[in-house]
């Protein structure tokens, strides 16, 4: 009944010449084709059940925080070929998330399962890394446009960065320093922490965020890049840097005190890292592979994943002033698309980490490169969300990947659901003037 309705309202819609996009205007970007999807139709147009005079909402962002230009994009996860089972996937996703909140307002890879209704989800991980499964279900919300005080779930983006702001160290840190890995806890949880400051505007964020900022650069290799331990061991890689540089970016546009300078080593790493005739991006080697936990590499093959040129190509075109048409990043995104997401668990290809990167590096680079990616993406992901009606698994993903069995079901769910929203997340920096 709803698509029905939600058909000749679209059809109304042209024909009376009404706007149907959601969102900022890309009017720079390639012209979106004409052909409309069966269920690519906005979302405020497919969820009206009857015809009604809806009333007109404030932004919630409007002049509060200094990403607030960035609300629609944000929130317009029906854009840029987006389908309603699309957004009804992120919604439900969000949904799984909330349920599964820790009371004191986190989430944690194994602890999820002591909120599940009647059947215990699958897919448990461990706890070490519960700071940073705390950002990337943060990120999520935020990335959908629910801000701290405002929307379905604003209570659970309220609670969540509480918890991130007591687990804050004097030095800026967020989270303990039990694993070598540390510091992707740290970065996840200052993204999440940033972009809360820079879309609400509020004192509360803007000193946890600026101290984990802090606290970030001191990790930096002078003038280089960053790896797992501290700038000392001068070790180096690019899936770290790559974090690094988005925060980079994201901590200047919410007016953060960051200095562009500190990307630039960063920068030169990823460029070290390219090679230069196939635009493939390696670890820690030109052109090299990706990395995999020991022991793991039969079942998930390096060759299976290009995470680290995706994970490059967003960081290079993630700054304001990047150029789009770089030859080398050109060949990155060539290569990428012949490597797009398909779901085989039988063959060790998939890889959310892998998708979450290639997806923003995709549609940073264009509506060519990102069409066909977008395609591929959403049919691997919504045909394999779990569960229906009242199962407690419905809105999450569980599947084994390099990464799922530290992280477990929330941390598959939080970057399935990060990849399907990430031409919401942010604008194309590379159309914003350099500054």
């Amino acid at each position: 009944m709803i698509r029905r309705f939600a058909a000749a309202t679209l059809v109304l819609a042209l024909t009376l010449g009404l706007p149907l996009t959601l969102g900022v205007s890309h009017a720079d970007d390639e012209k979106p084709t004409p052909a409309v999807d069966e269920d690519a139709v906005p979302l405020e147009i497919a969820e009206v059940e009857e015809p009604v005079e809806e009333p007109v909402e404030a932004d919630p962002f409007a002049g509060t925080g200094p990403l607030s230009g960035w609300k629609r994009g944000r929130a317009a996860i029906g854009d840029h070929g987006c389908t309603v089972r699309r957004v009804r996937a992120v919604h439900d996703a969000l949904d799984w998330l909330a349920r599964h909140q820790e009371p004191d307002g986190s989430w944690s890879g194994s602890g999820f399962v002591e909120h599940c209704r009647s059947t215990h989800c699958r897919g448990q991980g461990n706890s070490h890394h519960d700071v940073g499964l705390t950002g990337l279900s943060l990120l999520c919300f935020l990335g959908a446009g629910e801000p701290q005080a405002t929307g379905v779930h604003g209570d659970a983006v309220r609670r969540g960065l509480a918890s991130l702001t007591v687990q804050q160290d004097a030095e800026g840190c967020f989270g303990p320093r039990n694993d070598k890995r540390f510091l992707y806890s740290h970065m996840i949880a200052t993204l999440a922490m940033v972009e809360a400051y820079g879309l609400t505007g509020h004192d509360d964020y803007r000193r946890p965020a600026q101290n984990g900022m802090a606290f970030l650069i001191d990790q930096q290799v002078p003038y280089l890049a960053w790896g797992y331990r501290h700038a000392d061991d001068g070790m180096m890689d690019t899936s770290v840097t790559a974090w690094a540089l988005l925060l980079v970016s994201v901590a200047r546009e919410a007016g953060l005190d960051v200095e562009r300078s500190v990307a630039r080593g960063g920068l030169a790493w990823i460029d070290k890292m390219i090679d230069s005739e196939n635009g493939r991006v390696g670890y820690v080697n030109r052109g090299g592979e990706s990395r995999r936990l020991p022991g793991t590499s039969r079942a998930f093959p390096e060759g299976k994943t290009l995470a680290l040129t995706g994970a490059g190509v967003m960081s290079k075109l993630g700054m304001r002033g990047s150029d789009a048409k770089d030859e080398t990043v050109k060949k990155s995104v060539a290569l990428i698309a012949t490597l797009p997401p398909t779901w085989n668990p039988d063959d060790g290809s998939i890889d959310l980490y892998g998708w979450h990167w290639s997806s923003l590096a995709m549609f940073q680079a264009g509506d060519k490169a990102w069409k066909p990616w977008n395609r591929a993406l959403r049919t691997a992901l919504l045909d394999h969300q779990g569960g229906d009606g009242w199962s407690c698994e419905k809105g999450s993903w569980v599947v084994d990947d390099p990464w799922s069995g530290v992280g477990g079901r929330v941390y598959t769910t939080s970057m399935a659901c990060l990849a399907l929203m990430a031409h919401a997340r942010y604008p194309r920096f590379h159309k914003l003037k350099d500054r």
